[in-house]
């Protein structure tokens, strides 16, 4: 048991090392200073009232303390008393009050700089309360009554404009959190007080209230009574609150971050404990006990984070911070347990402090669930140099501790650290510990003899070219012992034997030596690079050498292949020398391949640390590439020299990145690389392009972090015509198939039973801490409150009153594709920047939105896929489908409007024209009611012409936009037309008259004006119909597409079917136009007037009424016209056929023989049968038709300007565009799609990476040395002196081998291409024989 008493002083460090404080709970004195004078602390007592009656109770305390960085002269220092947690308090409402100058929380008390727990703590009560103290004016800035906790001040930004301090309290419940003016004596006066109270009133803002955020029910279910609140110091990590969940099956690591509005926003989750034994260990430990066994660190870049966990004994793991993607796990066999983990060295290097192993001692327990080991074990210092080694060996440096640091840091209380910089208390001692000391002490470098030269010096004469490129001898060449130094022209090399070990090329410059000492297999060089120019026109900054320490080989490989593959594709290659540079080309390979065999860990690092994998890109090492991203799949080999590949699902030695190590502003991404890079739009020379997004995709079913540059490039996919590569990607699994981690419990039921009536449903699930509401809601905020309650309960009650499927089964999935809805730094902001709300809204009355976001490079990732791919496919992706059906809810909102607009302008029209008579409401029999009436129709032609007038400004602005090239479109012309013409019509009755045709006056011919109210009531019945039914209501919406899509489908079948019917109709008129010219007369019929009686008898025998026909008049020869000849032919397809019968004539009777065949027989039932099959795709592509209809509209909505900002929402965690997005699907659904996708790549063989794609033997880890070592040519020392012709003879037989390999790989491929066209021709067989 860990005696509190002992404790004698608590120290705290700022974030940025300068300042430190020092807090004695036993005389409650508070020390402030800098580290590097840490004998000179100032001492304060800021409970100098209450010191003489606490001083026995505060010794029982636990106490927090931390303090802040230095501010425009500001130092805060917070104190903070977690008090009993078995009474876990909870706080009172507290309002803001300024006591004596001192910016104050206060919950009841007035008292001058009294609060309750202040009281409390003088009473010798142990409520919880925190305290922050001005060191600046010696006084309290706020207390919190009610809170106590483990209290962290938050880096601020360099961008804080406002000058304030965030501070957050971790409590078992929960985070308090709080912002501090550090000019706070401004907030003091009468005046900023009566201002403060009217904007709070007026826009419900307090910008230094409490937040109150607490944990997520799963942790708080996990935490019991025994959980201090003072335990979660290893938690907080600069701006970020990491929390483990402990649930079994559960292995998350989850990020918050605290700063500025984002509150408690989940914006990581981190797979940790992969070992299920070690898992179900900790599942047998109360949850404060797991938590002090596990630390956890970020680097001072927050790049890297550095995971430890005691139930992992000595493994330490390192994540990308970026993508939350686990890099590798180190093990450290030779301590049994870490106490303290520390990046140091600009995060270069990692810190371990640990126990040494010693056999039969076991590890010792606290109540407070403290790890305590017997301090007969031994202290070590481990120092993990991430980058800089070139061996996993050399790179763990173990130094024996010899003060015992591994005791101090099992009390957090008796330390703090900060960069390179340590303060501990050890025996009630102050000492302060700088670890660039150890460092120093650690390195031991042998002393270098300093050699004088000159170019022409060197210890033998060396006749080989060791730069092919210049066709020149090495300058210097120089043997170390075992090593051979050759420096050239433009590179350093280092050979051993006829291995080349390391070579640095400085590409298109010169080397400048300016030093060079040497030692026994060790040199330092030191030399600038320069240009073609004089050497003091442009020099560059002095570059060092020193071989063997602190040289990054495997950096400087990567960057030669680049510029070797420069050299080769400029052609600056002579032939004499191009055996030469292949064998050097192969030589640099080969260092990298050695160490993605050897040391994978390093090239992992180094790949994060230098980009590497984006030289080699540059430098097309395509071989190499596949070797980092695929193994081989051993179950389906075909030969020795042919094994398909597939992507790497653990054990990675490349990780997507967007952002560089020196800095935080993104970088080209290596996916970027290679789209630039490519040679080609032919598959086979964009490679490296389709490996990399398999690769991604392929881990994206683990993690959606693998899929963040595939984000950012998708774009540009297209850009580069590489459209094919997306389609392929759309039919990976991770888009339809991708299962959720999520805690069900932050999805609301409400969702989850809306996506069970909607084949897709997308989820805004709020990743974060979940924030107190407030209760104490009135005015505009409780009404709009009350109003969504009201939605919510209706649409509820609509959910209720459908019949529910049981059988439907839904999964929720994510969207792998995470900021695929972010708009990219720097982006201009949608929102009106109009300060009032009144000016906004007066702007928008009489002008139309403007479209803001102009640039393509502006848009967000998912508008620029949508601008550039408006293929309906893409749309039956699951996760494309709930992008849409997200950005659809806000979108729709905006062109109901628009809709709403048009009906209005619809209505008027109608009344201005009497299409609906109102003249019955209105009865024009007086003056004062004809008065009325031109009051009314004046009023209806304001509103109908504004109307029009902003429709059209409308469209107006979009063709500005657009373009006429994309503005142009059907639907575009009905929106054009359906507003012009009306609004003509209206005029022209406005000057002038309508008129009967008899009448002999000036004015519009009251038939063609009828005629033309018509024609527009129809064209406005099409937009209405268009813009109701197609925009809002998918089932309508659905069948107009299908409509439309068979229409589209069989268009060419009308053509066709037409010109027949011309070509019949043509005849029939060249036949029957002029009948009497050929002595043909109709056939009519004669008639009798016969009595009503039953014997009908003739009443008149000597009348007979004869038919007698005008053959030269239309209406009883369709014929004599070729446009009325056109339309009896086609009316003749539905069974009309008049006039036919009434020519006795064998043409006529063959020609309508042979129309009844074609046009009735053949076509007619043709047409049938080809809509049936049509309709099936039909039907199954409406859906998408209107997908891609509503993401046409969100184009237009998401670059509008927008008249009220978000800020609100954004404020209490809601995002209109989330970096996350989640779906709710139906299992049917998706199992369809996924069979779509099967379908797909069967046809497709080469899905982005072709799965019949090799790694021939030159790739392969497995092949034997004696292959190896026919494959490369190794130089003896001999060979070095020897001619060159035996030399190129060597390497030119080495490159016959090469090329007849990639002979035999094409030979294989084209047998798989047969292959794949014979079953395609197969199926094509059999399709004909079933039809």
């Amino acid at each position: 048991m860990v005696d509190t008493r002992c404790v004698k002083h608590y120290v705290a460090l700022s974030t940025d090392g300068k300042q430190v404080a020092i807090f004695n709970p036993n005389e409650l004195k508070l020390s402030v200073g800098k580290f590097e004078s840490v004998e000179n602390l100032t001492h304060y007592e800021p409970f100098k009232d209450s010191k003489n009656k606490h001083n026995v109770l505060s010794n029982t305390l636990m106490w927090s303390l931390s303090v802040s960085n230095e501010l425009n002269g500001e130092i805060l220092v917070a104190l903070s008393r977690p008090g009993n947690s078995s009474k876990r308090p909870r706080k009172p409402h507290a309002f803001l009050g300024v006591q004596a100058g001192s910016f104050i929380l206060k919950s009841k008390s007035p008292e001058v700089n009294k609060t309750e727990a202040l009281d409390a703590l003088e009473k010798g009560e142990s409520n919880p309360a925190t305290w922050i103290f001005s060191i600046l004016n010696k006084e309290f800035v706020q207390t919190i009554d009610g809170t106590g906790g483990t209290v962290k001040f938050l880096v601020s930004s360099t961008s804080n404009s406002k000058v304030t301090q965030e501070v957050v309290i971790v409590h078992n419940y929960g985070i308090t959190k709080t912002t501090i003016p550090l000019n706070y004596h401004q907030y003091t006066s009468t005046l900023f007080l009566l201002n403060k109270t009217f904007h709070n009133k007026l826009y419900d803002k307090n910008s230094f209230k409490l937040v109150d955020l607490y944990f997520p029910q799963t942790i708080i279910k996990q935490i019991g009574p025994s959980t201090k609140d003072n335990s979660f110091y290893r938690n907080v990590k600069r701006n970020y609150f990491f929390i483990k969940d402990c649930k079994l099956n559960t292995h998350l690591l989850e990020c918050y971050d605290l700063e500025g509005t984002n509150n408690g926003e989940l914006i990581k989750s981190f797979k940790v404990d992969s070992n299920k034994q070690y898992f179900k260990e900790s599942s047998r430990y109360s949850y404060e006990y797991v938590k002090n066994n596990t630390i956890i660190e970020i680097s001072t870049n927050e790049k890297l984070l550095a995971y430890y966990s005691g139930f992992n004994r000595n493994n330490v793991t390192l994540y990308l911070m970026e993508n939350s993607l686990e890099i590798c796990t180190k093990r450290f066999t030779n301590i049994q347990t870490i106490v303290h983990i520390q990046f140091i060295c600009n995060d270069e290097k990692l810190l371990i402090i640990g126990e040494e192993a010693i056999e039969g001692k076991e590890v010792e327990h606290s109540e407070e669930n403290e790890i305590r080991v017997k301090s007969s074990n031994k202290s070590l210092i481990i120092i993990w140099d991430l980058f800089s080694s070139n061996s996993e060996k050399e790179s763990i440096k173990i130094i024996d501790d010899p003060l015992n640091l591994s005791c101090v840091f099992q009390h957090h209380r008796n330390f703090a650290y900060s960069d390179e910089k340590i303060i501990y208390i050890k025996d009630g001692i102050i000492k302060t510990l700088d670890l660039i000391d150890i460092l120093k002490a650690s390195e031991n470098c042998d002393s270098l003899t300093l050699k004088s030269f000159n170019e022409t010096q060197g210890d033998q004469p060396d006749h080989m070219i060791y730069e092919p490129w210049t066709e020149l001898y090495p300058r210097i060449s120089l043997y170390l012992k075992d090593i051979q130094l050759i420096i050239g022209t433009n590179s350093v090399q280092i050979w051993r034997k006829s291995r080349l070990e390391f070579i640095w090329i400085g590409y298109g410059k010169k080397i400048d030596i300016k030093s060079l000492s040497t030692g026994e297999n060790e040199f330092l060089l030191e030399f600038i690079l320069c240009n073609n120019l004089p050497a003091a026109a442009e020099k560059e900054l002095l570059i060092k050498l020193h071989w063997p320490h602190n040289i990054p080989i495997l950096k400087h490989a990567c960057i030669a292949l680049e510029y070797l593959h420069k050299y080769h594709h400029n052609d600056q290659i002579s032939s004499t020398n191009k055996p030469l540079f292949d064998q050097l080309q192969i030589q640099v390979q080969n260092i990298v391949k050695n160490f993605i065999k050897e040391h994978p860990i390093i090239f992992k690092l180094s790949d994060i640390r230098y980009n590497i994998m984006g030289n080699l890109i540059r430098g097309n090492c395509v071989s190499i590439i596949k070797k980092i991203l695929f193994i081989n799949e051993n179950s389906v080999n075909t030969s020795k020299l042919l094994r398909a590949m597939k992507a790497k699902m653990n054990n990675h030695l490349h990780f997507p990145r967007l952002y560089s190590w020196d800095s935080n502003s993104q970088k080209k991404s290596d996916l970027e690389v290679a789209i630039e890079s490519i040679a080609g739009v032919h598959r086979k020379e964009t490679l490296i392009v389709g490996y990399l997004l398999d690769y991604y995709s392929d881990n994206a079913m683990q993690d959606t972090g693998w899929m963040f540059t595939i984000t950012q490039a998708l774009p540009l996919l297209y850009d580069n015509h590489l459209d094919y590569y997306a389609r392929e990607l759309f039919y990976k699994p991770c888009f339809g198939a991708k299962q959720s981690r999520i805690d069900e419990s932050l999805v609301s039921s409400f969702e989850l039973r809306k996506g069970q009536y909607k084949r897709v449903h997308a989820i805004n699930i709020q990743r974060g801490l979940l924030k107190k509401p407030n209760v104490r809601k009135s005015g505009f905020s409780g009404f709009k409150e009350k109003l969504v309650k009201v939605k919510m309960y209706l649409i509820q009650y609509l959910l209720d009153i459908r019949k529910h499927d049981p059988s439907v089964m839904t999964n929720l999935c994510m969207v792998p594709l995470p900021d695929f809805l972010v708009y990219p730094q720097g982006s201009p902001k949608v929102v009106n920047n109009d300060k009032y709300l009144i000016f906004r809204i007066l702007k928008i009355i009489f002008w139309p939105r403007e479209y803001i976001i102009s640039k393509d490079s502006q848009c967000s990732p998912f508008l620029r896929v949508l601008a550039r791919d408006n293929r309906e496919t893409i749309f039956s992706n699951p996760s494309l489908a709930a992008l849409v059906d997200y950005k659809w809810r806000t979108t729709q909102l905006y062109f109901l409007r628009h809709s709403l607009k048009y009906i209005f302008f619809a209505l008027f029209f109608s009344f201005i024209m009497n299409i609906i008579d109102i003249s019955n409401i209105i009865h024009v029999n007086d003056k004062f009611s004809l008065n009325v009436r031109k009051i009314v129709n004046f009023i209806l032609q304001t509103l109908f012409f504004y109307l029009g007038y902003y429709l059209l400004a409308t469209e107006y602005i979009q063709l500005k936009h657009k373009g006429f090239r994309r503005y142009a479109s059907v639907y575009k012309f009905f929106d054009c037309v359906a507003v012009i013409v009306p609004v003509c019509l209206v005029i022209s009755l406005d000057f002038f008259n309508p008129i009967n045709l008899d009448l002999n006056s000036n004015g519009v011919p009251l038939r063609n004006y009828t005629v033309a109210i018509s024609l527009t009531t129809l064209v406005m019945w099409i937009e209405l119909v268009r813009l109701l039914l197609l925009r809002f209501f998918s089932g309508p919406a659905n069948y107009i597409n299908i409509s439309l899509s068979i229409i589209r489908r069989v268009f060419y079948f009308f053509i066709f079917m037409f010109i027949l019917i011309i070509a019949i109709a043509h005849s029939m008129y060249i036949l029957l136009r002029s009948p009497k010219t050929i002595n043909l007369e109709p056939n009519g019929q004669s008639y009798a007037i016969l009595s009503s009686t039953s014997d009908a008898k003739n009443l008149y025998p000597d009348i007979t009424i004869s038919q007698t026909f005008d053959v030269d008049n239309v209406t009883d020869n369709y014929f004599s016209n070729f446009w009325e000849s056109i339309m009896a032919v086609y009316f003749w397809i539905n069974g009309r056929w008049d006039q036919v019968d009434q020519w006795n004539f064998l043409p006529v009777e063959i020609l309508c023989f042979v129309a009844s065949i074609l046009l009735i027989t053949v076509m007619q039932n043709m047409l049938i049968a080809f809509m049936t099959s049509v309709f099936d795709d039909a039907r199954a592509s409406g859906r998408q038709a209107v997908l891609k209809f509503r993401a046409e509209l969100i184009c237009d909505y998401e670059t509008l300007e927008k008249a009220v900002s978000s800020r609100k929402n954004e404020r209490n965690g809601y995002k209109e565009n989330p970096r996350y997005l989640y779906y709710v699907a139906k299992v049917d659904e998706v199992e369809h799609w996924e069979e779509k996708g099967k379908k797909y790549r069967k046809m497709h063989k080469t899905i982005l990476v072709d799965k019949s794609d090799v790694l021939t033997d030159d790739d392969d880890e497995n092949v034997s040395s004696s292959n190896n070592k026919d494959r490369k040519l190794l130089l003896s020392d001999d060979s070095l002196n020897s001619e060159n012709d035996g030399f190129c003879e060597t390497v030119e037989n080495k490159r016959i081998v090469n090329e007849v390999v990639k002979l035999e790989q094409k030979m294989n491929e084209l047998q798989n291409g047969m292959k794949i066209l014979d079953g395609k021709l197969e199926q094509i067989f059999q399709l004909l024989k079933s039809k």
